[in-house]
């Protein structure tokens, strides 16, 4: 488990790069390494808007919400997904606003408000298609997590599994070299042969560690 530098509330990068760390060991390391640094934490972001540093503040509370996830912790981890969300939705770009909103639409599944997750894994699908394409690795995973969430309500899948199916199709076309169809191999039995495929967030900040 990462150590705790005695100088966070003093330099809330370190604490970035720690919590990332943190971010890549199991749950229950993760959740004795939240309560360790929860005094550190809250002092670096009360820096960060002293410093009136909102983009970094957002970028914190952002991870911090994917590593209360992983602990098991989902009011909380909905708490920082939310905020974020509010503080970015309108002012950041499309892409960073379609990773918030995978976040936050797991978290809201988390806490069994089916809804909610719908409505921001689809927002979150039309604005990085609408910034960047199909045929992205971060699309692949935004529609194999929907579609999952459908399946298991008994929805309709017709139309989201199609989306999914020609954004594979993109990157299998892509995917030219072995070291890209190994990747894409990795990609295909983490989200689409799974019945509980990782959001996009989770895999992002775990460095698609998949």
């Amino acid at each position: 488990m990462p150590a705790t530098s005695a100088r966070l509330d003093a330099d809330p990068k370190s604490l970035v790069a720690e919590l990332d760390r943190a971010i890549q060991t199991g749950p229950e390391d993760l959740s004795a390494w939240l309560d360790a640094t929860d005094e550190a934490r809250e002092d670096a972001a009360c820096h960060l808007l002293r410093e009136g540093d909102r983009d970094g503040y957002f970028d914190l509370r952002l991870r911090e919400s994917v590593a209360l996830q992983i602990a098991g912790r989902p009011e909380q981890a909905f708490g920082a997904a939310h905020e974020v969300w509010v503080g970015v939705d309108g002012r950041a770009p499309y892409t960073a606003c379609a990773l918030v909103l995978t976040q936050l639409a797991a978290c809201a599944r988390d806490r069994g408000d089916i809804r909610a997750a719908l409505r921001a894994a689809r927002r979150a699908e039309a604005l990085i298609v609408a910034d960047s394409g199909d045929d992205l690795p971060q699309v692949l995973a935004i529609r194999a997590w929907l579609l999952r969430i459908l399946e298991s309500r008994g929805s309709d899948i017709t139309a989201v599994r199609d989306r999914l199916n020609r954004t594979l199709a993109g990157l299998t076309r892509a995917a030219k070299d072995p070291a890209a169809q190994a990747r894409l191999d990795r990609m295909r039995r983490s989200f689409i042969e799974s019945t509980d495929p990782p959001h996009w967030a989770f895999v992002h900040f775990r460095r698609w560690k998949i």
